[in-house]
C-alpha cells in the first residue's frame, strides 16, 4: 500500500505535465502547418514523453501517427493509432489516421472498416469519406487481382500436372517398347536355339543311317560270300567224291531236263 501511495501522481502534478504536454502538441502543430515533419515529430515526442497516459495523450498519439503518414513511416503511424484508440476509442481522427495509415500500407480491407468507424463517428468527415470510396475502390481490384493471380495459379498447376502426365506416359511407352524388345530378342533367340537342335538332329540321324546301311551291306556281302564259299566247298567235295568213283557220272544239280 505505501508503494502504490509513492507510484500514485496528484492532480497537481497531471495538470502540470499535461499543460507541457499540450505546449509540445502546440509546437508541433505549428511545425505541421510548416511541413517541417521532423521538427513536429519531435514535439509530440515530447508530450508523450511529458505525459504518456494523460487526459490528453490520445491526441499526442494521434498528431505524431499524421506526422508519420507525411513522413512515410506507415508501420509506426498505425502503432500510435491503435494506442490512440485504446486510450479514447472514441477519438474520431485516431481512427481516420488509421484508415490513411493501413491505406497506404495496401491494407485495403482494414482501411475500409477503420474509415466506417470514423464516419460513424463523424459522418461528416469529407475526407474519411473520401479516403472510403478509394479503400473499397482498392479492395475491390486487389481481390480481382487475387481471383487472378488464383486462375493463373490453377492454369499453372494443371500445366504443371499434364506436363508430368505426359512424362510418365512417354516413360511408360518407353519402358512397354523396351520390354517388348526384350521379348522379342527372347522368343527370336528361343527360335535361333530350336533351329540350332533341329539342325544338329539332323546330321546326327544322317550319320546313323549311313553307318546303318554300310554294316548291313557289310553283313550281308560276308553272308553271300559265307554263302557261295560254302557252295564251293561242297561243289568241290562232291565233284571229288563223283569223279572218286569210277563209272559214275557227277549229278549236276543246274540241269532240269531228265534223262
Amino acid at each position: 500500500d505505501d508503494e502504490e501511495e509513492e507510484n500514485k501522481i496528484d492532480p497537481e502534478t497531471i495538470a502540470e505535465q499535461t499543460c507541457q504536454a499540450d505546449n509540445h502538441k502546440d509546437n508541433g502543430n505549428g511545425h505541421m502547418s510548416n511541413k517541417e515533419y521532423e521538427k513536429a515529430l519531435h514535439q509530440y515526442n515530447q508530450a508523450i514523453d511529458t505525459s504518456p497516459s494523460g487526459p490528453h495523450s490520445h491526441v499526442y498519439y494521434s498528431n505524431r501517427a499524421a506526422a508519420y503518414c507525411y513522413l512515410a513511416q506507415y508501420d509506426a503511424a498505425s502503432a500510435d493509432c491503435i494506442t490512440s484508440i485504446g486510450l479514447n476509442p472514441t477519438y474520431e481522427k485516431a481512427h481516420a489516421r488509421l484508415g490513411l495509415s493501413l491505406f497506404f500500407r495496401g491494407e485495403y480491407e482494414k482501411a475500409v472498416s477503420a474509415y466506417t468507424k470514423s464516419l460513424e463517428l463523424d459522418p461528416k468527415n469529407k475526407a474519411s469519406f473520401s479516403y472510403l470510396k478509394k479503400a473499397k475502390a482498392r479492395l475491390a481490384e486487389q481481390q480481382e487481382a487475387e481471383e487472378e493471380s488464383c486462375r493463373v495459379e490453377e492454369e499453372r498447376e494443371k500445366h504443371r500436372r499434364r506436363i508430368e502426365w505426359m512424362g510418365r506416359q512417354q516413360q511408360y511407352q518407353q519402358q512397354h517398347r523396351q520390354q517388348h524388345r526384350q521379348q522379342q530378342q527372347y522368343t527370336d533367340g528361343i527360335a535361333e536355339e530350336e533351329e540350332a537342335d533341329k539342325e544338329v538332329e539332323e546330321g546326327s540321324l544322317g550319320d546313323e543311317t549311313g553307318i546303318a546301311s554300310t554294316g548291313l551291306a557289310s553283313i550281308v556281302t560276308n553272308d553271300d560270300d559265307h554263302g557261295d564259299n560254302e557252295m564251293e566247298a561242297a561243289a568241290g567235295t562232291e565233284e571229288h567224291h563223283t569223279s572218286s568213283l569210277p563209272g559214275q557220272q557227277a549229278f549236276d544239280p543246274f540241269v532240269t531236263t531228265d534223262e
